[in-house]
């Protein structure tokens, strides 16, 4: 039996002058399904898809561990998907 998927809402507080460039390098990660630059106690809002719990975590912990900028960082679980553009579905799994 697979893993279920592991998807998360981030929100991340990074230093002003690197926001552009942590942005694009979460961007090029293959989990990242979403980047965008906010206003507010954090600067950046990420959503990952991991093929598992286990991924997310080793995610969280090295690749965002690994970039200096990020000075703190906050998630949600994305316990049940009402509606996200883009998705592929095969029956009730997502494809990534």
């Amino acid at each position: 039996m697979r893993p279920a998927p592991a998807a998360a809402s981030l929100w991340l507080s990074v230093a002003p002058g690197e926001v552009e460039q942590a942005g694009e390098r979460l961007a090029h990660l293959e989990q990242t399904t979403f980047v965008g630059a906010v206003i507010g106690p954090t600067n950046l809002t990420r959503s990952v898809v991991c093929r598992s719990a286990t991924e997310l975590y080793e995610l969280l912990t090295t690749e965002i561990g690994a970039i200096d900028a990020i000075r703190s960082a906050e998630g949600s679980p994305v316990i049940r998907r009402v509606k996200q553009a883009g998705t592929v579905l095969t029956g009730t799994d997502l494809r990534l």
